[in-house]
């Protein structure tokens, strides 16, 4: 630029020189940064994302990068590695085996993941080399690397630290990292922790999903399998040309079936239960040597039809805990039916009981197909098989196990699997605490037939299933009861209108007017009726509700309607006459 006096004769010269150098830098470092979030949008694979982002950031930040993330076990664990010089990239490849132990706390990569700051080395010193190293052999790389500087970030998305990011420059570049540096890497540490975050996400999505749609099929095929033989029967009795010990096979084979068909709706209920926490527990005492011995009679045909032997060793001597007999019951059966169910004919199985200090241990072994190695830590989650294939050899929801562990642990115990590998057997090992019961209760005695003796009892059943009603009706006039039908809810009301039924047993699903509302309304006309009635004279109809829709909440919403049982579809006929037997008993006619 001139200079010139007021006359304009030229004075002299100004030159004016700007250092373009750090805002170049600092276009590049956005422009990096930019190419690096293009890289992490371009795959939800984190794997290869970590990698191609390893790839990137050498040579622009580092002559070497390697990714550490933690796994599901809160494990680190190194995912991806870049190495700038070619020829020596197969020699880097060693990287991995050095990842943070978890007995080195203090170690700089642990250090960072654990307190969530990063972590600058400008000058890295052989003092710092002999404090990161975990090995003389480590040692060793590290000084081969040839490692003059290193960052380490954390990887944190929305508030979770995820792993960490280290970048090193070697003798290679002889770089020293600067402030400036660090700022680079942190915000690469934060746009990769959510590409990250994301790609989890989604595999976790897409493995639900699979699991979900797995399941389903399944389920498909397992309440379906036991229909087959179940009409195939019936259809052939219908026909009559069985001979008699036919006949008494076929009916076996459809009441196996069908018992078979209602466990697996009851392992769906006890699951819904389970992950709705309330998952009801009976306290009382319970003798385990008892509770394995029923479980053993359960499973003894199965085992018998495979010929395969079970040898028990129980300690009676261990002293009756608080729990529920049903419940704990229901885990040895499970995981009794789970040995016989994956082990081959001729195979043996062993039910061991045992006190090991304050705890009563159930072991469980099997001589059967054995758990991978892989699928261990996942055999109590729900839904889970190893097995999920058309081609699969064995049957089942895999929920037995899952509700195994839910039980143990609703009554303060833990449950694990142990497995030699494929073809090696399995161990399933329970333990409960000792806590002894404060006082000795008697068991109820089951009713007396005469004790539950409907004669003389008049009845009125709903329900807008025919079959369902005629089967109810049968059974309660077979046991002397006097039977009045509805197949709605509005002749149910008429029905009710005009004469006084002992008891009402009624459907939910029903048209219209379902059996919650039919209960209402029961409920306000006996009120009307009774309004002038002392309150000692009153009397509200025993009303039990019979229903398919058999979970937790519709218990409560029976209940709340005013109903005094809730019963779910299929029920025995023995226990439907015992419970309207014992309501009477409660509600008795004045």
């Amino acid at each position: 630029m001139q200079l010139r006096d007021e006359a304009g004769n030229l004075q002299g010269l100004v030159k004016i020189l700007r250092d373009i150098t750090e805002a170049h830098q600092a276009q590049e470092r956005e422009q990096f940064l930019s190419r690096a979030s293009a890289v992490l949008a371009g795959t939800l694979d984190y794997k290869i994302t970590l990698f191609n982002i390893a790839q990137l950031v050498v040579p622009f930040l580092a002559d070497v990068c390697f990714f550490d993330i933690l796994n599901s076990n809160h494990q680190i664990e190194r995912m991806a590695w870049h190495h700038g010089d070619p020829t020596k990239r197969d020699w880097f490849e060693q990287v991995q085996r050095y990842t943070p132990p978890q007995d080195r706390e203090n170690h700089p990569i642990s250090t960072v993941v654990a307190t969530g700051h990063a972590n600058l080395v400008s000058h890295v010193t052989e003092t710092w080399m002999q404090a990161a190293a975990v090995s003389a052999e480590h040692l060793q790389f590290i000084r081969d690397l040839q490692v003059r500087s290193l960052i380490t970030v954390p990887l944190i998305a929305h508030g979770r630290t995820l792993g960490a990011l280290t970048v090193c420059s070697t003798a290679d570049s002889n770089r020293h990292y600067t402030q400036s540096d660090l700022a680079v890497a942190e915000e690469l540490g934060r746009r990769a922790a959510l590409a990250l975050d994301n790609a989890r996400l989604y595999q976790q999505a897409q493995e639900v999903n699979r699991m979900k749609d797995e399941f389903l099929a399944v389920l498909s095929h397992e309440l379906r399998s036991p229909l087959n033989p179940i009409l195939g029967w019936l259809q052939m009795i219908r026909r009559g040309n069985m001979d008699a010990a036919r006949t008494e096979k076929a009916w076996n084979t459809i009441e196996r079936n069908a018992k078979l068909q209602a466990q697996l709706v009851e392992d769906l209920l006890d699951v819904s239960r389970i992950l709705q926490g309330k998952l009801s527990l009976n306290m009382g005492q319970v003798n385990l040597a008892v509770t394995i011995r029923a479980a053993l009679e359960t499973v003894q045909l199965a085992a018998q039809a495979k010929s395969i032997a079970i040898e028990t060793r129980l300690d009676s001597q261990i002293p009756s805990i608080l729990g529920d007999a049903t419940r704990l019951q229901q885990v040895v059966w499970n995981l009794l039916s789970n040995a016989i169910k994956f082990t081959p004919e001729g195979g043996q199985v062993e039910v061991h009981l045992e006190r090991l200090d304050n705890q009563a241990q159930i072991r469980v072994r099997d001589t059967g197909v054995g758990i991978p190695p892989s699928f261990v830590p996942h055999v109590f989650d729900y839904f889970r098989q190893a097995d999920g294939a058309t081609t699969r050899q064995f049957g089942g929801l895999g929920l037995g196990l899952a509700i195994v562990r839910q039980i143990v642990e609703a009554h303060g115990g833990t449950v694990w699997a142990e497995s030699p590998g494929e073809a090696q057997g399995a161990t399933f090992t329970v333990r409960l605490p000792l806590t002894l019961a404060q006082s000795t209760t008697t068991p109820e005695s089951q009713p007396s037939e005469a004790a539950c003796s409907l004669h003389g009892t008049q009845i009125l059943v709903v329900d807008n299933e025919p079959d369902a009603l005629e089967v109810a009706a049968f059974v309660l006039e077979q046991d002397g009861a006097t039977v009045i039908t509805a197949t709605s809810a509005e002749e149910a009301l008429t029905v009710f209108n005009e004469s006084q039924p002992d008891i009402l047993l009624s459907d939910i699903g029903m048209p219209e007017i379902d059996g919650y509302m039919l209960m209402e309304q029961v409920r306000c006309f006996e009120a009307l009726q009774q309004e002038s009635l002392p309150p000692e004279k009153r009397r509200a109809i025993p009303a039990i509700a019979l229903t398919a829709y058999a979970g937790e909440i519709n218990y409560q919403q029976a209940i709340a309607a005013g109903f005094q049982r809730h019963l779910a579809k299929p029920v025995d006929p023995g226990m439907l006459v015992q419970t309207i037997a014992e309501l009477l008993k409660q509600n008795p006619r004045q």
